[in-house]
């Protein structure tokens, strides 16, 4: 495949200055749907989804307001095109290699776009971990057309006989439609490594062939570190037995005890967390937040956690999800707590992220400055009026005239305007009674956006006495209706709803354990939030750094927030609000249910949320609320279906953000449980145990059954201690093995 000097659209003639005008109409003209993109860019002018046309008028519209304007085609059933998109060479012969077929082919300013039949049913892809650098637009999405120019000056053109007048566009290859690895990849294969994205899968399909095969626990960890060896990068070993014991537990019931090899214990000096990263963000989402976190040298997690409280606080009640029946849905607010130390640059993040948001506020206050000093006056006047006839009515000897004046009151009431507020979005902190106010006053929405952590403090009773009052907060993360009933006011909250995006330093979570904050967890407020502690990048940070936010990065951003800000409401005949409900396509509603099933089976007594379930009992429908925001990023509202490919990247990164969890609730301890387990821990090693029985346990520390059975479980999940039963000839011992790494500890 050679490159052209063609760089005209399909039966155009080769000009140095494409006429983009001509172009887009010779598409018109082939019955190809086609909108205008920023010029030398790739964000669309108008809203795609709905606007896209092959009426030429329209399309000269367009491009007589900007003839620089790039084209954008749409992709799916309404042109019948689906294009796979080749990031570079290396996936242009990543994808020969697995079968090519022969079609129209455009060369991009990076890479190469096929263009094939559009396959019923197919949606978009993006960032599939089996296809790197490999993406389809299909169903929902659409590509740039030549003769656009790219960014960096490129024009994209057609190949030297593959454009549309030379080829007819071939079925789309069958490995681009398969829906996940396994569907391509044999068990057999495997057992040479596999890369990051599909190690715990094949690891389980592994060790569950091996268990077939009657292969015993031991040999099973050793053919297990081998094949992890192999692995780019490989698992850690921890992650390794983990994955090996809970197939064990499922097909055999039980871990086999006595000879096998331990995993590094993890000590009560912190757990390791996954990181987490901007690939697992849509579009404009995930750029912008990569090129903030480049720029001001933090985690890309920061920059992904402050960025979805952001979507949340721009969608929250405008749309909401239901994975399969309307009678269950999950609002779009949600609540994120990030966590690092002073002089990590979280302000900075956190004003990158927000700013958007902070600038339609004030962009709409001051298109309401003169309303709302005109209401108000008029307000003021006629309040005026009205005392003063009250006092006429109260010094009335003459009940007709009383009553004028009663009717005469009532009139002014009746046509005094309403007050016109300008809308708020957001509060740094808030007491319950002022959030009352504040949703009452925005159409029963509001988010909490702050770098400090006093909201904590506020809700733990910083401001009452240290009387717990969060009953708002709850309902309003639900949705569950409520009423104001105070002195200076009484109305009614229908269905509220509060974001959070907060990020803390790590003594604000260690405080989360103290005093009256810990009712916090036991109200169930804790188990709401999504923790999140990113890695530092302390001692790694070049003073030297220049990187700033591209400038199309940060428009694209910022035009991304305006556009869902814009989202109206919708209101129904009687002004009850309608939101928007996003579905679950069939694929995206089978993933979802799959990972609500491992949740469940992980929330039993042995499971990896048994310590945590009022946060893992939520992470389903906090995982249906990540999906939906990362949908309304990648497509609109305009499209109401949630793709698989979308769902995935949402059950990713809830998957991650349970280690995250692990660390937060560990630190907080806000019952009994770690403080037993540190306490069992340091018995053991006081004592030099190579193993205990549990009835030992319990005399030596004078700690009933009931308190023991979690602190132990809490050893047993950091590889400190297993367990196992031995039959004295009565009733069975519960007996437990200390892990033989801690004598060198």
């Amino acid at each position: 495949m050679s490159d052209t000097n063609d760089s005209s659209a399909p039966g155009l003639k080769l000009q140095s200055q494409p006429d983009l005008l001509k172009a887009a109409l010779e598409y018109a003209s082939r019955g190809i749907p086609i909108f205008p993109l920023g010029p030398q860019g790739k964000l669309s002018i108008v809203k795609w989804g709905s606007e896209a046309t092959t009426d030429p008028e329209q399309i000269k519209a367009w491009w007589q307001q900007n003839p620089n304007y790039n084209i954008g085609l749409l992709t799916g059933a309404k042109s019948g095109i689906a294009v796979v998109d080749f990031d570079s060479r290396e996936a242009l012969a990543r994808g020969k290699e697995l079968g090519l077929p022969d079609g129209p082919t455009v060369k991009t300013g990076r890479g190469f776009h096929l263009y094939c039949q559009q396959s019923e049913g197919t949606r978009n892809f993006q960032k599939r971990s089996d296809l790197p650098e490999t993406d389809l637009r299909a169903e929902g999405g659409y590509v740039v057309a030549p003769p656009s120019i790219h960014e960096n000056g490129e024009q994209y053109s057609w190949f030297i006989c593959k454009g549309l007048d030379d080829l007819p566009l071939p079925p789309l290859p069958e490995w681009i439609l398969a829906k996940t690895p396994e569907e391509k990849t044999p068990v057999k294969s495997l057992i040479t490594g596999v890369p990051e994205g599909q190690r715990n899968n094949a690891l389980a399909r592994l060790v569950g062939s091996w268990l077939h095969e009657n292969v015993s626990y031991k040999d099973v960890i050793i053919k297990a570190k081998e094949w992890n060896n192999q692995n780019t990068p490989p698992l850690d070993d921890r992650e390794v037995l983990k994955t090996i014991d809970s197939i064990y537990k499922r097909e055999r019931g039980n871990v086999p005890t006595g000879e096998f090899e331990w995993g590094e214990p993890i000590l009560f000096d912190g757990i390791d967390v996954e990181e987490i990263t901007a690939d697992l963000l849509p579009s404009w989402l995930g750029d912008y937040s990569r090129a903030v976190s480049k720029s001001t040298q933090t985690s890309e997690a920061l920059a992904v956690m402050v960025g979805l409280s952001a979507i949340a606080t721009c969608v929250q009640k405008k749309i909401v999800v239901s994975p399969n029946r309307n009678d269950y849905v999950e609002p779009l607010c949600i609540w994120t707590v990030s966590v690092l130390p002073s002089s990590e640059r979280k302000t900075p993040v956190f004003k990158a992220m927000t700013a958007p948001i902070y600038a339609w506020e004030k962009e709409q206050a001051q298109l309401l400055e003169a309303q709302i000093a005109e209401t108000n006056s008029i307000r003021h006047i006629e309040q005026k009026r009205i005392d003063n006839l009250r006092q006429k009515a109260v010094s009335a000897t003459d009940s007709a005239e009383r009553e004028r004046l009663i009717q005469e009151i009532g009139a002014i009431h009746a046509a005094m305007p309403d007050e016109v507020r300008a809308p708020r979005l957001w509060v740094g902190d808030t007491t319950a009674e002022t959030l009352q106010d504040l949703l009452a006053d925005n159409n029963e929405k509001m988010a909490v956006l702050a770098d400090e952590g006093v909201i904590f403090e506020i809700m733990a009773g910083l401001y009452s006495d240290s009387k717990v009052n969060i009953d708002i907060f709850l309902q309003s993360y639900s949705g569950s209706p409520t009423r104001i009933e105070r002195k200076s006011r009484s109305a009614s909250l229908e269905n509220p709803a509060l974001t959070f995006g907060i990020t803390v330093q790590p003594s604000v979570i260690e405080s989360l354990g103290m005093g009256s904050k810990k009712a916090l967890r036991g109200k169930g407020a804790l188990g709401r939030f999504l923790f999140c502690f990113p890695q530092s990048m302390m001692g790694k940070r070049d003073p030297r750094n220049e990187y700033q936010v591209p400038l199309e990065v940060k428009l694209a951003y910022q035009q991304g927030i305006q556009r869902l800000l814009n989202i109206r409401d919708n209101f129904d005949d009687e002004g009850a609000l309608c939101p928007i409900v996003l579905k679950l396509e069939s694929d995206a509603l089978e993933r979802w249910h799959e990972f609500s099933e491992y949740v469940e089976e992980q929330l039993g007594p042995d499971g990896e949320l048994a310590l945590m379930t009022d946060w893992g009992g939520k992470l389903p429908g906090n995982a249906l609320r990540v999906a939906g925001l990362m949908h309304l990023v990648d497509q609109g509202p305009e499209n109401d279906h949630i793709s698989s490919e979308t769902m995935e990247n949402a059950l990713e990164l809830c998957s991650l953000l349970v280690s995250h969890a692990k660390m937060a609730f560990d630190i907080v301890g806000t019952d009994e449980t770690i403080s037993g387990a540190k306490k069992i821990y340091n018995w053991m090693q006081r004592n030099k145990f190579e193993g205990f029985s549990k009835t030992t346990c319990l005399r030596s520390l004078h700690m009933s059954a009931d308190k023991m059975d979690k602190p132990l479980k809490v050893l047993e999940d950091r590889d400190i201690i297993r367990s196992h039963k031995i039959d004295t000839g009565g009733r069975a011992s519960n007996c437990y093995e200390v892990n033989p790494i801690l004598k060198h500890k």
